[in-house]
C-alpha cells in the first residue's frame, strides 16, 4: 500500500504568531466574560438594623409625697400611652420613646378624708446598648449602654390651697445593663390535652430585663411651700422661686420585656415598667415611684 504524501503548507514565522496570539485569547476570553459576570452579580448590600414602630397602653400606679407642702403620701391608678421607634439587632439596639400619664391620687394616709387631686406625666428618652460579645452565646446577650430621660410632672390639687398647683421636672443619665434571653420554639411540636390536639408552630420569642441606674441627676424644683413674690406682685409666674438644681437627687428604673414576634416581622411587647426617683435637700424633698404594666405592638417598617 502506497503511502499518500500531502505536503503541508510552508507557514511563516509573522502568520504563525498571530495564530498563536489569536489561540491564547480563545483561551482567555471564557475567563474574562466569567469574570465580568461575577463583577456584575456580586452587588454589595448595605445591611440595614430592622426598625420598629412602637405603639401602646397600660396602666401607672404611683405614689408621691412632696414634702414642700405636706409630709402625706398620696397615691392613684392613671393611663399610660407610649410612642416609640426601636432599632435593634444582636449587636446594637437604640430607641426613642415618649410616655403619657394621667390619674387622679388621694391621701394614702387618711383614707377617709377625700382630698384628690392629678398628676399628668411626660416621659422623654432615649437610650442605646451594644452588646458584649465575652459574656454574650446564642442563647443570652448582654448589652450595655446608657439612657437619658427628660421628665415632667404637672400636680394639680386645689384643697392645698396656695401651695395647689405643683410642676417638677428631672434630667438624668443613666448607666445601662440589659440582659435577654432567646426563647424561641425552633421546632413545630404537636401535642395532645385530654381529648384535644393542638399544633405548636416555631415562633421567635425574648425575654429581657433592664437596669438603669441614674449617673447624673438634675433637678428644677419649687422652694419651700411654694412661696414666691409672683402673688404680690400680681405677675402669676408659675415658676417662681423654682431653682435649677444640677447633681441633685437619684433616680432608678428596671423594665422587664417579654416579646413574640409574628410571621410578619411585627411583634407584640409585654412589659413592666418601674421607676422611682427623689430630689435633693432636706425640707422641699419631692419623692415618686410608678409601677406601670403595658402592651405594645411593634409595628416593623425596615
Amino acid at each position: 500500500m502506497d503511502l499518500i504524501y500531502i505536503p503541508l503548507l510552508p507557514i511563516n514565522k509573522p502568520d504563525f504568531v498571530k495564530m498563536k496570539i489569536l489561540f491564547t485569547l480563545l483561551l482567555l476570553l471564557p475567563i474574562q466574560i466569567s469574570a465580568q459576570e461575577v463583577i456584575q452579580t456580586d452587588t454589595t448590600t448595605k445591611y440595614v438594623r430592622p426598625k420598629y414602630y412602637e405603639l401602646g397602653a397600660g396602666f401607672n400606679f404611683s405614689t408621691f409625697r412632696d414634702f414642700a407642702t405636706s409630709p402625706l403620701i398620696y397615691s392613684g391608678l392613671g393611663g399610660q400611652f407610649v410612642l416609640g421607634i426601636l432599632r435593634k439587632d444582636n449587636q446594637i439596639e437604640s430607641n426613642f420613646t415618649v410616655r403619657f400619664s394621667s390619674g387622679v391620687y388621694t391621701n394614702s394616709n387618711y383614707p377617709d378624708e377625700r382630698t384628690p387631686g392629678s398628676v399628668s406625666a411626660v416621659f422623654l428618652n432615649y437610650g442605646r446598648l451594644y452588646r458584649i460579645s465575652s459574656l454574650s452565646s446564642d442563647k443570652w446577650n448582654f448589652k450595655v449602654g446608657g439612657k437619658i430621660d427628660l421628665t415632667g410632672n404637672l400636680r394639680q390639687n386645689q384643697y392645698l390651697l396656695n401651695s395647689g398647683v405643683g410642676v417638677e421636672s428631672f434630667q438624668t443619665l443613666f448607666a445601662s445593663v440589659k440582659v435577654t434571653r432567646d426563647i424561641s420554639r425552633k421546632t413545630f411540636k404537636e401535642k395532645k390535652f385530654l381529648f384535644f390536639r393542638y399544633k405548636r408552630v416555631p415562633q421567635k420569642r425574648e425575654l429581657s430585663f433592664q437596669l438603669n441606674p441614674s449617673v447624673i441627676n438634675n433637678t428644677f424644683r419649687n422652694g419651700y411651700a411654694y412661696i414666691g413674690q409672683s402673688g404680690v406682685t400680681g405677675t402669676n409666674n408659675l415658676f417662681d422661686d423654682y431653682k435649677f438644681s444640677t447633681f441633685s437627687g437619684f433616680r432608678i428604673n428596671t423594665a422587664l420585656d417579654y416579646t413574640r414576634y409574628l410571621k410578619n416581622g411585627n411583634g407584640i411587647k409585654f412589659s413592666y415598667l418601674w421607676d422611682a426617683y427623689k430630689t435633693g435637700g432636706s425640707l422641699p424633698k419631692f419623692e415618686m415611684s410608678h409601677h406601670i404594666v403595658q402592651v405594645a405592638l411593634l409595628f416593623r417598617v425596615k
